[in-house]
């Protein structure tokens, strides 16, 4: 009989180096027991399991499948349609939901088992504690079954009638490993703290102490002596009573509470829990530094980048074992985000992205159904588009020029009034940015100013580079500008294609070349980060090494040059946050918006390209000159002063051709 291949070698070496069969399950990598009973004792790891517990419990799942016209639809024949609404007779979903949560939080497990046994079509859904789950091992099929021990009992579920939801892990590939994990370390201390300060006040907020004798006492007089103290004396009751010492020296040998430092202690022990469980702080009741905007964007960050990956887990989890349980491969699981607040747009964004389309000429009702809109928009009505010139020898060249100059004028503004939301959307987020920044540094700076400007000068050794980095992390700043900008220049780029397509009349069934786009945005975003940390940078070097020379010549204390060089820092990111963010954003948002339309032009054949300005005082010297020029589609532009553009915002030219342009391009059709 051959001998049938072991799926799992590698499990199968280390079952049999830890002696292990299909009747012993794995021994669980740390107590889960422990674990859950933080959430009891501990007011953080309460507070953030709880938000994410209830957050991720007021999520519906249900069951979608395809339709013959490739829609999805809700199946609501399907058994788990019913199963996630209403479990088991003694739960409802939402505390089915919560109970999950919960659990996966604190011990980065949770457990479903289905009843009754052996059905393809389960019709109750339960959890099981994951404090009382061992996962047994098997040769062939990895899992084996799940060990359940309550009161000293034990059960073995098989492992197609249980559910399991493991956190990520880099140590086991049978358990997750929860957030509360991580933090363990800072959840004792600040326990050790809490009950440190418990006693303290207990004792009526006395330190602890020694009585001492210059005279021999002996073990009796000790203990007659130290009960009499401490009967009179220790409790909150008794504080303020005289003590008479009778030729005994009383001797304090803890240290005061105030040199303990607790308040800054728990602080930081705080932010590690609750980075650990990915809460914001004003989520949880932290309300010192919280104002409506920055709460609003917790909120969104929140589900963002907390909830979202558990909704993902459960969701694609839920959908794999369907299939293997119920053999439908068809249906999937997924959550209805549609009535998070956090997940939707503004509704005044909305609105504005909304009228962009109509603008383009999408039908008025299907952008409504597109943005599931709770109101209707009154479609603006199109300026006309100027008569072509009559081909009369007689008509005069001057008139037909201006006519020219005002279609060109109409497109522009056109051009102008479709960007402006979503160059607005990006400079608000380049605002936060620079002023998130700006509290990073200052906070960084506060905490080294000695390093950065020594008592001694001879004694400061250190480079400009190396001051620079104590406070400033290129690196984190780099990635953080990335993440904030390229999804502001992807929607400009995108919206100006397909307004294009439609001025070509292709239609609203032009398709964006996703491959081109993702280049061209990768490109952007890598210069963008790059040139503006390093300007960044040097703002600050210059700040620092500079202002200590500065203060240094002046005659200034070490305080004060403390104090001018924090004060140059905050100037510098008052105009980051200001005029620097819009700056940042016309020059990006125009930028992309031109791409994109440059790329539509070339893939639906347009044989040249028209340049647009404002026609305002405000056009740069060196672009006035290009308003009406007309080039091939793959030549460029070259402006007065010798710099040679593919498109304005071109970002190959220098900084002095594209910084807040405001310019156009337009496609041509006919030679």
């Amino acid at each position: 009989m051959k001998k049938r291949k072991k799926q799992f070698p590698a499990q199968d070496m280390e079952m049999d180096a830890l002696g292990l069969t299909a009747e012993n399950g794995i021994e669980q990598p740390e107590p889960f027991a422990e674990l859950l009973d933080a959430f009891d004792a501990h007011t953080w790891v309460y507070a953030c399991a709880n938000l994410v517990a209830n957050s991720f419990a007021s999520i519906e799942f249900l069951p979608y499948i395809e339709t013959r016209d490739g829609a999805w639809e809700v199946n609501e024949r399907h058994p788990f349609f019913t199963l996630l609404k209403n479990p088991n007779p003694h739960m409802s979903g939402v505390e089915f939901r919560r109970s999950l949560s919960l659990s996966s939080k604190l011990t980065g497990n949770a457990y479903i088992i289905l009843e009754p046994e052996g059905t393809k079509k389960p019709t109750e859904l339960w959890p099981l504690q994951a404090n009382r789950v061992e996962v047994v091992p098997d040769r062939q099929n990895f899992i084996g079954g799940y060990k359940y021990t309550i009161n000293g009992h034990s059960r073995t579920f098989s492992a197609d009638r249980v559910i399991h939801f493991r956190e990520a892990s880099p140590t086991s590939l049978q358990y997750g490993q929860g957030a509360l994990s991580a933090v363990k370390n800072a959840v004792m201390s600040d326990l050790y703290a809490d009950s440190w300060n418990r006693y303290f006040f207990a004792n009526a907020a006395r330190p602890d102490a020694v009585l001492e004798s210059e005279d021999q006492i002996d073990s009796a007089a000790q203990r007659r002596i130290a009960k009499a103290w401490s009967g009179m004396f220790n409790g909150s009751t008794k504080r303020g009573k005289v003590a008479v010492l009778s030729g005994l020296k009383y001797v304090e040998v803890n240290r005061l509470h105030k040199d303990m430092d607790f308040v800054n202690l728990r602080k930081m022990l705080r932010e590690e829990i609750l980075a650990a469980f990915g809460v914001p702080q004003s989520m949880v009741g932290i309300l010192d530094q919280a104002n409506y905007s920055n709460m609003k964007e917790q909120t969104k960050v929140f589900w963002t980048q907390t909830m979202i990956p558990e909704i993902r887990k459960f969701e694609s989890i839920m959908t794999m074992r369907l299939a293997q349980i119920t053999g439908d491969t068809k249906t999937v699981i997924q959550a209805d985000l549609s009535k998070v607040e956090a997940m939707r747009q503004d509704e005044q964004a909305r609105a504005n992205v909304a009228q962009l389309y109509v603008n383009m000429g999408v039908p008025l009702r299907e952008v409504v159904e597109a943005f599931d809109l709770p109101f209707e928009l009154k479609e603006e009505p199109k300026p006309k588009e100027p008569a072509p010139p009559a081909d009369d020898e007689d008509r005069d060249a001057k008139s037909k020029g201006a006519k020219l100059a005002d279609a060109r004028e109409v497109e522009w503004k056109r051009f102008d009034r479709d960007l402006r939301p979503i160059e607005s959307g990006m400079e608000s987020k380049l605002r936060s940015y620079f002023r998130a920044q700006g509290k990073r540094v200052l906070s960084k700076f506060d905490a080294n100013a000695n390093d950065l400007v020594p008592s001694d000068s001879s004694k400061n050794v250190k480079t400009a580079e190396d001051k620079v980095r104590l406070i400033f992390n290129f690196d984190v700043e780099k990635e953080l500008l990335g993440v904030m900008a390229k999804p502001s220049m992807r929607s400009a780029y995108v919206a100006f294609s397909l307004r294009t397509a439609q001025r070509m009349r292709s239609g609203i069934d032009f398709n964006v070349d996703e491959r081109v786009l993702g280049a061209w945005i990768e490109r952007k975003v890598l210069k963008l980060q790059q040139e503006a940390t390093v300007y960044t940078r040097e703002v600050l070097e210059d700040a620092v090494v500079n202002g200590v020379r500065e203060a240094t010549a002046a005659g200034l204390s070490r305080s004060e040059t403390i104090d001018q060089i924090r004060q140059r820092i905050e100037d510098f990111y008052d105009f980051a946050a200001t005029g620097r963010a819009e700056r940042i954003a016309r020059t990006e948002v125009v930028g992309a918006a031109n791409a994109g339309s440059l790329e539509t032009m070339k893939q639906l054949g347009a044989v040249g390209k028209e340049w647009l300005t404002s026609r305002d005082d405000k056009v740069r010297e060196t672009h006035d000159p290009l308003d009406g020029v007309k080039v091939g589609i793959d030549e460029m532009f070259l402006t007065s002063d010798g710099e040679q553009l593919a498109f304005p915002g071109d970002p190959s030219a220098g900084p002095s051709a594209i910084i807040n342009c405001r310019c156009a391009v337009n496609p041509v059709t006919e030679r």
